[in-house]
């Protein structure tokens, strides 16, 4: 029988799952849902039909993500307006390891580039490393 893969949810390892809510509402995330409902180690975030899981622990290693937007100058100029890097010093603290945040993540993302790869984009690194690449087809961005 075949099948095909209709969803993705990556889970994020975070701290302290207040502080990883504060930060991906300024993205423009919603909080959704909780497991379990009392004294919840899990998270449900949920943008635009996609959902990320904030996990409330150490992260061992830490991830990177690709969202594909519609369109890349008005979500980075949303990420700018959200100033989410002003929650970096304190939120990365909570990881109670010494590389957090990292020095990438208390600064605002850069402007879009285009890429060698066909796509337009830029860089947001989280109070715990993770890396979000957010990302517009070269093509797309023409059309407009």
């Amino acid at each position: 029988m075949a099948w095909k893969v209709t969803q993705t949810v990556p889970t994020l390892a975070v701290p302290d799952l207040g502080a990883g809510t504060a930060y991906y509402e300024r993205l423009g995330f919603t909080h959704v849902w909780d497991f379990p409902r009392e004294a919840p180690t899990h998270r449900g975030m949920e943008r635009d039909g996609f959902e990320i899981m904030l996990c409330h622990c150490e992260p061992a290693v830490t991830g990177e993500m690709t969202f594909v937007v519609d369109d890349i100058d008005a979500c980075h100029a949303q990420i700018l307006d959200g100033r989410a890097w002003e929650l970096a010093a304190e939120a990365g603290a909570l990881a109670e390891r010494g590389d957090c945040p990292p020095k990438a993540a208390l600064l605002p993302p850069q402007p879009p580039v285009d890429q060698p790869y066909g796509y337009r984009e830029f860089t947001l690194v989280d109070p715990w490393g993770h890396m979000h690449h957010f990302a517009q087809a070269i093509d797309a961005t023409r059309d407009e």
